[in-house]
């Protein structure tokens, strides 16, 4: 037995992995909390959309929903009409994140009446295997692409630096949590 051990404190394999089992790993930084939109931020996000016509009520159900959730933009733009369950007070959103894993979100009862409006004038089949957000440019429509739902966030990140300076949102915070949010 003592002959074995010999040799194998003598194998190279062994030498090189007991010099890479001493190795130390690097201690890891804290990590600094990421900038999040303010309520009176996201509040004017919600006011610039114009809800009387379908592409800003379509706007406007978008922004209330990815704030409200908290999710990804392709979680969002992934998730079909079926994975939405409206409820007397409030709802629900049921998401497949990274890793295809399965998660239910609450989302309030502000945004389960946006989408009330939303579905009247984007869903009125109630096809609950359609896209929830979706491009009508063929037959049948398909989900919107991410580089739409980053027009659309630019779109009203220009409109608020021009309605309120005070309440101007950069183009790097709305990446960070939002156009970044793609893998």
């Amino acid at each position: 037995m003592l002959i074995l051990y010999t040799q194998i404190l003598k194998d190279p394999v062994f030498q090189a992995y007991s010099l890479i089992a001493e190795i130390k790993p690097i201690p890891k930084p804290n990590a600094a909390l990421s900038e999040t939109l303010t309520g009176k931020q996201i509040r004017c996000l919600l006011e610039l959309t114009n809800a009387t016509n379908a592409m800003g009520l379509r706007d406007r159900f978008f922004i209330a929903l990815l704030y409200d959730t908290g999710c990804r933009i392709d979680e969002l733009l992934s998730m079909k009409l079926g994975d939405l369950t409206p409820g007397k007070d409030s709802g629900s959103v049921q998401l497949i994140g990274k890793g295809r894993k399965f998660r239910i979100t609450p989302i309030s009862y502000e945004v389960v009446q946006i989408f009330y409006d939303y579905r009247e004038a984007f869903h009125p089949d109630r096809n609950l295997n359609k896209p929830l957000f979706y491009t009508q440019r063929s037959n049948p429509p398909k989900q919107m692409s991410a580089d739409n739902a980053a027009r659309i966030l630019r779109k009203y990140e220009k409109l608020a630096k021009v309605q309120d300076a005070s309440t101007v949102l950069t183009l790097k915070l709305v990446q960070k949590l939002w156009f970044y949010s793609v893998d």
